[in-house]
């Protein structure tokens, strides 16, 4: 025989929580774990979002620090003018604002006052200076300069001196 149960006796005013019963806690089990896991699919979805946009910018970065290819014509050599002996080469380099003039050239003629001035003209007539540079020791300059021509526009390319005078040309093409 078994001992009686002392009987407990509640106090009016105790918060005492009434016995769960299993279906109640197996309830709310359940309502912790889809909150459990709303919270885990919630941080993967800002992880993915943030790993994107961190591809996305380095995209950009990496895309930024790299050259675009641009069509660059053959390298021409310049021809000299009457009473010089100026020899050369000139690439054309198309880009998007126009094109991109680079010259190397040797036995420039020394002593004259004043730069030299490399001129871009084009089919129609349109004259650009694209570059001057001043009287070198040596006789050599490597130039870059820019035309706001377009390579298909662009028919010649001359090298002038201080006063004008034409002291080399080439021809694209």
């Amino acid at each position: 025989m078994s001992a009686p149960r002392p009987q407990v006796t509640r106090e009016a005013g105790t918060d005492a929580a009434p016995p769960a019963s299993s279906a109640g806690l197996g309830r709310l089990l359940e309502q912790v774990r889809a909150a459990d896991a709303a919270r885990r699919r919630r941080a993967r979805r800002q992880w993915l979002a943030l790993a994107a946009a961190l591809i996305v910018v380095a995209g950009l970065g990496l895309g930024s620090m790299l050259p675009f290819r641009h069509s660059t014509g053959p390298a021409t050599a310049f021809t000299s003018a009457a009473g010089y002996s100026v020899s050369g080469r000139a690439t054309l380099t198309a880009k998007p604002w126009g094109t991109a003039v680079s010259v190397t050239l040797a036995d420039l003629p020394a002593g004259a006052p004043g730069p030299f001035i490399l001129q871009v003209s084009s089919a129609d007539g349109r004259k650009e200076q694209a570059a001057t540079w001043a009287i070198t020791p040596n006789g050599r300059a490597a130039v870059t300069g820019a035309s706001a021509l377009h390579l298909p526009d662009i028919r010649s390319i001359s090298v002038m001196d201080h006063a004008g005078r034409l002291v080399a040309t080439s021809r694209p093409r």
